[in-house]
C-alpha cells in the first residue's frame, strides 16, 4: 500500500506526464512540462498596432526580371518590362546582320510558355520556369531586314522583360 505521502507524488508525476501531450522533456528522470499553446498568442495591448498585410508565403520569391545590357556595338531597337501577361512593345525596323532578341523571365509556379514575335523577321517560343528565372538570348543572322511589331504573348502568371539588339552599323 501507498502512504499518503507517496500517493501525491505519484499523483503529481501523474499529471506532469497528462501534462507532456503539449509537450515535455525529460532528463535524468525528471519531468519537465513546456506548454505549446495550439492558439496564437494575445497580442501585447502596449504594442502598437500594425496594419501591414501579411507576407505571401504562397509564391517563391524571384527577383523581377531586368533588362541585359545592351551589347557592345549594338543598340537597342525595342523594349519592354517588367511586365505580366502579353504585351505589344511598338513597331520596329530591324536591318540585315546580327540581331539579338533577349527574353528573361520567371513563371509564378511551374513552367509556362511565351510566344515572341519580331515583325516579318522572326519568331519563337520560350519555356519560363518557377523556381528561378532564365535569360535566352536568341541570335538572327539576317540576310535581309524587316519591319514589324515587336510582340510578346505570355500567360498572367509569368513576370517578364525583352529586348531587340541591332548591329549599329547594320543596313536595312
Amino acid at each position: 500500500m501507498i502512504r499518503s505521502r507517496g500517493r501525491s507524488a505519484v499523483l503529481a508525476a501523474l499529471v506532469a506526464v497528462l501534462g507532456c501531450m503539449t509537450g515535455c522533456t525529460s532528463t535524468d528522470g525528471t519531468v519537465t512540462v513546456t506548454s505549446r499553446s495550439a492558439t496564437a498568442p494575445s497580442p501585447d495591448p502596449s504594442a502598437p498596432a500594425s496594419n501591414a498585410p501579411a507576407p505571401d508565403v504562397s509564391a517563391p520569391r524571384v527577383p523581377a526580371p531586368s533588362l541585359p545590357e545592351v551589347v557592345p556595338g549594338f543598340v537597342r531597337l525595342a523594349s519592354g518590362g517588367p511586365r505580366r501577361g502579353s504585351a505589344d512593345l511598338g513597331r520596329i525596323v530591324v536591318g540585315r546582320g546580327t540581331t539579338w532578341v533577349n527574353i528573361h523571365c520567371v513563371a509564378d509556379s511551374g513552367t509556362r510558355r511565351l510566344k515572341v514575335t519580331v515583325g516579318e523577321v522572326a519568331e519563337f517560343g520560350v519555356a519560363c520556369g518557377g523556381s528561378e528565372s532564365g535569360t535566352y538570348a536568341n541570335r538572327l543572322d539576317l540576310s535581309e531586314g524587316g519591319t514589324g511589331r515587336f510582340r510578346v504573348e505570355a500567360p498572367h502568371d509569368v513576370r517578364w522583360t525583352a529586348d531587340v539588339q541591332g548591329e549599329r552599323t547594320s543596313r536595312g
